[in-house]
């Protein structure tokens, strides 16, 4: 009887190992909606076949999302996720294909191809802004924002094609580094030559003019960076306090973006409270100004650092407790090695997926230098 408690204790400090295992990673990771991570996760974790009933046991999840996610994992060619039968059973099971550091290689992958349309269409902006004669300040700082993005994009596309050569370099020897002075990260881009080939496309309107550039970019920026960021209000907001190189009122982001009052309030509070925006007051002006707290390099510089402190404490967090706590569990030796395994997988998946960036980033700080 003693036994048998202690066995049932056991199944369920496991149970809730892998529940606290997939709620960590839901709420770590930004690179996908969270129903997505707790479905993939499960059957990542679990290597094996699973039914519906059994992804809902562990995600917590309702039926419909459970199915939705399911449906829309089996349809990707990039994450896939297989469903089959087993003869003796009309169940439908589903299950991983790939190891775990084959699916993180694939987020970085997208994440950095995510942005790729940027080398389309951030050079048409450019041209349209050489079409506006005049010069002013507010002209130059969207310029250097339009050039800091395209360059930034142009160092990710690369890493993006080249991401496998990469990571097979770590997997296959645990003392590869990752060497930066080859030939695409050496090569610089020529802005003007992507201005050239845009211009051999589109024409100049004449009636164009800086401000309907800003819009017409914020709208983009709005709608291609939609499925990454949590509301397109917050994206539509952030952007256009971005391009503005001076402090501008809630009045101005209510004409600028269409959105009412309300909303503008609503995202400027949580921006302010995220601590990207600050508000300015002005002497004998009631009104409240908002800007972004950091220049344009230190923003840049400060969201991608901030990549690689999440999975420093991803990996962490992996170390410290997850794979302790499966080592001091009192289950079977095989599925104590299968677990330990996994998370030991995670690790060095994280830990590549963290120098890669940290080791591309350095070059790309160094071109950005320029607009500091």
């Amino acid at each position: 009887m003693v036994a048998r408690i202690s066995e049932q204790e056991s199944e369920m400090e496991l149970k809730q190992l892998k529940i606290d295992y997939l709620n960590f990673m839901k709420q770590s990771l930004r690179w996908s909606d969270e129903n997505t991570i707790s479905v993939l996760y499960t059957l990542l974790l679990e290597q094996d076949y699973l039914t519906q009933d059994q992804i809902m046991e562990l995600t917590g999840l309702s039926r419909a999302a459970v199915s939705e996610t399911l449906k829309s994992l089996i349809e990707t060619t990039n994450l896939p996720i297989l469903q089959t039968r087993k003869p003796e059973l009309k169940k439908n099971y589903y299950y991983a294909p790939f190891t775990f550091d084959h699916y993180i290689k694939h987020y970085l992958q997208l994440s950095m191809q995510a942005t790729s349309s940027n080398l389309d269409i951030l050079p048409k902006f450019l041209h349209r802004l050489q079409s506006i004669k005049t010069e002013s300040i507010e002209k130059k700082h969207f310029e250097n924002y339009l050039r800091i993005n395209l360059l930034v994009t142009y160092h990710y596309s690369k890493l993006a094609n080249d991401i496998d050569s990469v990571w097979d370099g770590y997997l296959s020897d645990p003392n590869y580094m990752l060497t930066l002075a080859n030939e695409h990260m050496k090569s610089e881009i020529d802005f003007e030559d992507f201005i050239r080939e845009t211009l051999k496309k589109s024409r100049t309107n004449e009636n164009d003019s800086l401000y309907k550039i800003k819009q017409d970019f914020v709208k983009y920026a709005m709608e291609s960076q939609s499925v990454y960021v949590r509301s397109r209000e917050l994206s539509a907001i952030s952007h256009a306090l971005m391009i503005e190189p001076i402090p501008v009122t809630q009045d101005y982001l209510i004409e600028f973006t269409n959105y009412g009052r309300s909303t503008v309030s609503e995202v400027l509070t949580k921006l302010v409270k995220l601590d990207t925006v600050e508000i300015v007051k002005k002497t004998k002006d009631r009104k409240k100004y908002y800007k972004l707290k950091y220049s344009l390099y230190d923003y840049i510089t400060i969201r991608s650092k901030a990549s690689t402190k999440t999975i420093d404490k991803i990996i962490l967090m992996l170390q410290e407790n997850f794979n302790k706590r499966i080592l001091t569990l009192n289950v079977d030796t095989k599925t104590k090695k299968k677990y330990s395994e996994f998370f030991l997988l995670n690790i060095k998946s994280f830990k590549i997926f963290s120098e890669i960036i940290d080791k591309y980033f350095t070059v790309i700080y160094d071109k950005l230098s320029i607009y500091k």
